[in-house]
């Protein structure tokens, strides 16, 4: 995984969705999945957090909820399209 531009998408969509607080980095999956789907990842690194993150993106994509659709919609794991989708086409 491209953690390095997976950050710049998550923080192109909102500085919030990977912060560090109280000690402790969290990474939040409402940039691809919406507020109503969303969850945060804690890690002690940065790099930790978004592993997590990205660990219950693999785990989820392609069952039969909500997040699992939209994975498969925004194109999970391949970035590129997720950063299309999101900030080209605007989905």
């Amino acid at each position: 995984m491209d953690y390095k531009f997976l950050e710049e998408i998550m923080l192109r969509w909102s500085d919030s969705e990977l912060r560090k607080e109280g000690g402790v980095w969290i990474a939040c999956t409402e940039w691809l999945v919406g507020t109503f789907a969303g969850r945060s990842f804690v890690g002690k690194t940065k790099r930790q957090a978004l592993k997590k993150m990205c660990d219950y993106f693999d785990k989820t994509k392609g069952t039969d909820t909500v997040v699992g659709r939209l994975l498969v919609k925004m194109g999970w794991p391949s970035l590129v399209t997720i950063h299309q989708k999101l900030f080209v086409e605007g989905e």
